[in-house]
């Protein structure tokens, strides 16, 4: 049985994995006026983009963990990204 600290380090691993492919994408993006903080780079082709090629990776068991964990962490990156960005106060969605 795994212990607590490999499973979480193995999640966190999921959400990383899940964020860089976000951003290859072009689905979370650096602020356009300030380029410091991340936000949704409202690019809907990006996320399904993301999500075909988190699906390729785990059918090839590149994935640690299951489908359903990976699909997750994409889902919640893209929820817990920033529309607007924090210094800006710039609504990327307009």
């Amino acid at each position: 049985m795994p212990s607590i600290d490999h499973e979480i380090g193995r999640l966190e691993g999921l959400d990383e994995h899940a964020i860089e492919v976000l951003k290859t994408h072009g689905a979370i993006a650096k602020c356009t006026d300030c380029g410091e903080h991340e936000v949704n780079g409202l690019y809907n082709e990006g996320v399904k983009a993301t999500y075909a090629q988190v699906t390729r990776e785990f059918k090839r068991g590149e994935i640690d963990g299951s489908l359903e964990e990976i699909l997750h962490a994409v889902r919640n990156a893209m929820a817990n990204v920033n529309i607007e960005c924090p210094d800006c106060k710039r609504d990327h969605g307009e």
